[in-house]
């Protein structure tokens, strides 16, 4: 994992948490504009996806595949589900989801950044 890729994805993840942060605080319901950023992040998170497995099968130092491999693939997993919850909750705290989803993202991130250079095994 590059960190440069780590600090573009936490970048992405936290101003989608704040633009959500300040919607749900003006309660303001999910919207176009953040469903755009939300899906900025998606595709962020699905090349951060394969950039890990590609890196993952290159590198000879001892990282837990396993632990790895299901952190990328929870974070991609995790926008959609957001999406889904916030469209459908007509309150403002449905964009309280996307608030949870970018401060999440960045936790997961941070963690596959310490898989990725912690050596195992």
């Amino acid at each position: 994992m590059s960190p440069g890729f780590v600090g573009v994805t936490m970048a992405v993840a936290g101003v989608v948490a704040a633009w959500a942060l300040v919607s749900c605080v003006r309660g303001r319901r999910f919207d176009d504009p953040l469903f755009y950023a939300v899906a900025l992040l998606e595709l962020v998170l699905v090349a951060q996806l394969v950039a890990g497995i590609v890196a993952l099968t290159r590198t000879s130092r001892g990282v837990d595949g396993a632990t790895f491999v299901s952190y990328l693939i929870t974070a991609v997993l995790m926008p959609p589900v957001a999406v889904l919850w916030a469209a459908s909750d007509r309150s403002r705290w449905g964009t309280g989801v996307v608030v949870i989803l970018g401060l999440v993202e960045i936790v997961l991130t941070v963690r596959l950044s310490e898989i990725w250079t912690v050596p195992h095994g």
